[in-house]
């Protein structure tokens, strides 16, 4: 009996998909003197990143068809599982790696199935390593997330559109999100980074550079917040001064930071991030807040 179900089941499953075949030719090449996205990043020179090609075949069931993003640790690709006949996403992460998300994914995937909030929890749908030139990759495989806020803003350049969602999603916000939501929404409404971290003494990111940039952006931390800080010594001294062996960058605020508003607007604009991005937590408006300032509301 259980030989004859196997087949039946057999019976409905879908032959795999066939690899796409990509074109090599019929469209223009960007030249090796311009550097572009995880390029820029020392580990990349070094060879820590993997080389991933459109086409690419993984673990002999994932076509990759596309660049969906980057990162200091991995980078991110769309792919066709040609088994299932589904999409999913490959964070192919760089040699050397520690496993933090991987042992994350491993317990959540542990959790029970059948409890009413396991649906809203993001798990993986599968691991696997690439055997690099100079050792191994680890690979997760995700549920792809599709649109981000950045797509929908492209798709639809009134920027009040995108204060409606920017509403509803402040609705469901808890205290601990506030900030990363500030930098957020700078990064969608302003179309670049607030913060990059990029040290110019060491060619890559480091803590250092990113928390120079945002002294520089909001003006030095209160005292007691610098000794609350496991790590302040590093870059503070004892009464709140900085000295890490990078400087603070020059003339740079958030008032001279903003290019999309002007006037009116633009006042609005700062008042509303600033409410969002203060050292102290407390000091922080809440998601209450935030739903009633005056840049929300819609005329």
């Amino acid at each position: 009996m259980k030989s004859l179900l196997n087949v039946v089941r057999n019976s409905f499953r879908r032959a795999p998909f066939t690899p796409l075949q990509f074109p090599t030719t019929g469209f223009s090449v960007i030249k090796d003197p311009f550097i572009l996205e995880e390029e820029q990043f020392h580990e990349f020179k070094a060879g820590k990143y993997y080389p991933v090609n459109i086409g690419d075949v993984f673990a002999s069931q994932y076509q990759v068809v596309g660049k969906m993003g980057f990162g200091t640790t991995s980078t991110m690709w769309l792919a066709r599982n040609l088994q299932e006949h589904t999409y999913v996403a490959l964070k192919i992460f760089k040699r050397g790696i520690q496993l933090h998300e991987f042992e994350i994914y491993s317990l959540i995937g542990q959790a029970n199935p059948s409890h009413p909030g396991h649906r809203h929890v993001r798990t993986a749908v599968d691991t696997f390593e690439l055997q690099g030139t100079e050792g191994n990759h680890h690979c997760l495989v995700l549920k792809p997330m599709w649109d981000s806020w950045r797509d929908m803003l492209r798709r639809n350049p009134a920027h009040r559109f995108s204060e409606v969602l920017l509403k509803a999603g402040l609705a469901q916000l808890y205290p601990v999100d506030i900030w990363n939501v500030g930098v957020m929404i700078w990064d969608l409404f302003e179309g670049r980074h607030l913060f990059y971290g990029d040290d110019p003494k060491k060619n890559k990111y480091t803590t250092r550079a990113h928390l120079a940039e945002v002294v520089a952006m909001l003006g030095p931390p209160p005292l007691d917040i610098v000794q609350k800080g496991r790590r302040s010594m590093e870059f503070f001294t004892e009464d709140g001064k900085w000295k890490a062996d990078v400087d603070i960058p020059q003339d740079t605020c958030l008032d001279n930071a903003v290019a999309r508003y002007e006037g009116e607007e633009k006042e609005k604009f700062l008042t509303f991030v600033r409410g969002m991005l203060q050292w102290r937590p407390e000091d922080r408006k809440t998601a209450a807040q935030l739903l009633n300032d005056p840049w929300l509301q819609i005329e």
